[in-house]
């Protein structure tokens, strides 16, 4: 799987995003028994998910086929870009948006094992499986449309 180009970058990007924040609300819906719009700018967009799909989908097309690292890779990029994305949130929003500090195995409560775990098996599946379908929907979009 390679040869992404810009728009198949920023197909990728949008609709993980889309399906980062359905995720999203559909856990807190569970939790909280509420709806929370978890997106961005209060639109239906959790750019965390767009981006880390974005960079393992094009960042370890090699290791397609080896499960046990790609699994670590899909992992340890999710979780560093969850950490980073908390302390920039906190910075501007000076508030945790979210928090694992009663979780074992964290580190400032931004990041914790069990969903280094979780976002591992995500990328996994999301590489192996949802990446090459969206990437066959993509590829469907007439080319005049591109321009």
């Amino acid at each position: 799987m390679g040869g992404f180009d810009l728009f198949g970058c920023l197909w990728l990007f949008f609709v993980y995003s889309f399906l980062g924040w359905i995720a999203e609300t559909c856990f807190c819906v569970l939790k909280y028994r509420k709806f929370m719009n978890r997106g961005m700018l209060n639109s239906p967009l959790c750019i965390v998910y767009g981006i880390s799909a974005v960079i393992i989908t094009i960042g370890f097309p090699e290791l397609f086929d080896e499960i046990p690292i790609l699994f670590l890779g899909c992992a340890g990029v999710s979780t560093l870009l969850e950490w980073f994305t908390a302390k920039i949130l906190e910075k501007l929003d000076h508030k945790k948006w979210w928090h694992y500090s009663s979780k074992r195995w964290n580190l400032d409560g931004y990041i914790c094992l069990q969903y280094s775990i979780v976002w591992g098996i995500l990328g996994v599946l999301s590489v192996k499986f949802v990446t090459p379908v969206l990437m066959k929907l993509y590829h469907m979009v007439p080319s005049f449309m591109m321009q």
